[in-house]
């Protein structure tokens, strides 16, 4: 009599949604048994597919499944002609969507939008704004992609001269994070001159200008 077949393993495994296949972490070898992929915040369900090495298995656990955020196991068992079971386990883990739709600098004073560079995109998280000695406060504005995150780092700032770095922070309910700095360039003044001078006890001896150094005062007796 032939002896049933013993092979449980899987010759091949994926988990893909529509036309796109996720990778998986490690890459599949017929004798690891738990795997992890990624996907988008924006895929709803995935389909699980695979075929046993031995034409006599059978491969239970297949075919599409709903996601949710962040953890989802499957579990794929082969079951051999002998009735040996191996069980795969894949985490698919469905990201958060980190990113930004928009980021607005303004000027707070002038009301006045300050030009980033480069032009803000989603996808680029580093930011520079050069501005004169005569911007000191600002706000930061954002509007996140997705609903189901948090942020941090929005508001209104005190700038000083010289460098600004200010984080705005998308993260998610498992600690995920997705960080876009804004590095504001605050020229340092030259000017040191007064504004105006007033002596309480005279008159100047002539009219204020800012750059004239020196005057006299003529205190009356008492």
């Amino acid at each position: 009599n032939k002896l049933a077949d013993t092979n449980g393993f899987l010759k091949d495994l994926s988990v893909t949604s529509g036309d796109t296949s996720y990778e998986f972490t490690p890459s599949f070898d017929k004798e690891t048994n738990e795997y992890t992929v990624y996907v988008p915040a924006n895929v709803t369900k995935v389909k699980l597919a695979a075929h046993a090495e031995s034409s006599t298995a059978i491969v239970a656990g297949l075919g599409e499944e709903y996601i949710k955020f962040e953890d989802n196991i499957f579990n794929v068992v082969v079951t051999s002609e002998a009735g040996v079971v191996n069980t795969y386990v894949v985490n698919v883990y469905k990201q958060y969507d980190l990113t930004l739709n928009s980021l607005t600098i303004t000027d707070t004073d002038l009301d006045e939008e300050l030009e980033l560079t480069p032009a803000f995109n989603s996808n680029t998280n580093e930011y520079t704004i050069n501005v004169p000695s005569t911007v000191n406060n600002i706000n930061v504005d954002a509007i996140m992609n997705a609903t189901n995150v948090n942020m941090t780092g929005k508001g209104d700032y005190q700038l000083v001269a010289g460098a600004n770095v200010i984080e705005i922070t998308v993260y998610g309910d498992d600690d995920s994070r997705n960080t876009y700095t804004i590095t504001i360039n605050k020229e340092i003044s030259t000017n040191n001159f007064l504004k105006s001078l007033v002596v309480e006890e005279g008159p100047l001896d002539k009219e204020f200008v800012n750059t004239t150094s020196s005057y006299k005062v003529v205190v009356p007796n008492r």
